[in-house]
Order: C-alpha cells, then sequence, then structure tokens
C-alpha cells in the first residue's frame, strides 16, 4: 500500500477538534493522507491555535 500524506487539505478557520473531525470524515468514506488543518482548536480545557491532524 502507497501512503501519501497531504493529497487533500482540508482547511477550517474554527473546529472542535482535528481527532473529531477526522472521526467524521473516516465514516464519510475518506481515506488515509487526509491533512486537517484548523486555524482554532476549541473543545478541550483551552482554545489551541492552529491543530493539525491527518488520517492514516
Amino acid at each position: 500500500m502507497h501512503r501519501i500524506i497531504g493529497k487533500k487539505i482540508i482547511k477550517y478557520s474554527e473546529l472542535d477538534s482535528t481527532n473529531d473531525e477526522a472521526k467524521r470524515l473516516i465514516r464519510a468514506g475518506l481515506s488515509e493522507g487526509v491533512v486537517i488543518v484548523a486555524g482554532l482548536q476549541t473543545k478541550g480545557g483551552e482554545a489551541n491555535p492552529l491543530a493539525v491532524g491527518f488520517l492514516r
């Protein structure tokens, strides 16, 4: 299996959680290599600027 990280990049200005969005995208049928970028991640104790996650 050939893996490519960043074959698709999805950008959000604000998102609850990049991990939660990755799970939603997997359930929706997206495959590995997708990178999720959020300018602000709001879930958790504090808001985190510039959060990045990816599907593997």
